[in-house]
């Protein structure tokens, strides 16, 4: 049981090292750890709704709304009404969210080097396809528990 324990220690420890790292870097933008993700996104698959965003960076739609509100009030995001659905609006990165996006991936990959100092090639495949499991193993368990609490 201990193991288990000090595995859910360390990804928090992790987590929270994350959350400080960006938010100090990304502040001189205007961005934080909540609001990243969503601008990377959007300037990978613009014109995605939320509800495709959400699925996306696999979080909850009123985390994507305040993401998005944040981005569009910072000049980051516009939103364009959807032709085929007038209650829904596409999200689109704009000019000033692709200026900084240079910079923003900077940080991401900086993040990425700390992380795996003096980790070999193959070592950080391995990392990455465990950490894939995990999430995945924790994906899985909210989807059963949310199917089982609705009956």
């Amino acid at each position: 049981m201990e193991h288990h324990e000090l595995l859910g220690r360390l990804l928090g420890c992790l987590h929270r090292y994350a959350r400080s790292y960006f938010e100090k870097e990304l502040a001189p933008f205007g961005l934080g750890s909540g609001t990243f993700p969503v601008l990377i996104s959007l300037l990978h698959h613009g014109g995605m709704n939320q509800q495709e965003l959400s699925e996306q960076l696999r979080v909850d739609k009123a985390t994507t709304t305040r993401a998005v509100t944040k981005l569009s009030s910072l000049g980051y995001v516009r939103r364009e009404n959807d032709p085929h659905d007038r209650r829904a609006y596409r999200l689109f990165a704009t000019q000033k969210a692709k200026d900084i996006a240079p910079e923003v991936r900077n940080v991401l990959h900086s993040w990425t080097a700390i992380l795996s100092d003096g980790f070999t090639s193959e070592e950080q495949d391995i990392a990455l396809a465990l950490l894939r499991r995990m999430r995945d193993n924790a994906m899985a368990y909210k989807h059963h528990h949310r199917k089982g609490a609705a009956k």
